[in-house]
């Protein structure tokens, strides 16, 4: 299929289903990161040092506001 002769919403329906593929994706290699550490450090331990390694290595580099910023956005959706 060429993307020249696809209509508008056709498109946007293939973007709506690749970036589910994407999100699908994403989350199982999240999986796969927390099996591994969970393996190596036991559950509680793993999920915290997992946790340690997103918000002081990970999001300190790329998220806006830092891991201050992200901590303040799993408290806003954590209800």
């Amino acid at each position: 299929m060429y993307l020249e002769k696809m209509t508008d919403t056709e498109l946007l329906n293939l973007r709506d289903e690749v970036t589910q593929e994407m999100r699908a994706r994403a989350r199982s290699k999240l999986e796969e990161t927390a099996e591994y550490y969970i393996g190596i450090f036991g559950s509680e331990q793993g999920m915290e040092q997992l946790a340690e390694c997103l918000f002081q290595d990970i999001a300190q580099k790329v998220y806006p506001g830092k891991w201050a910023g992200l901590v303040s956005h799993i408290n806003k959706i954590s209800g």
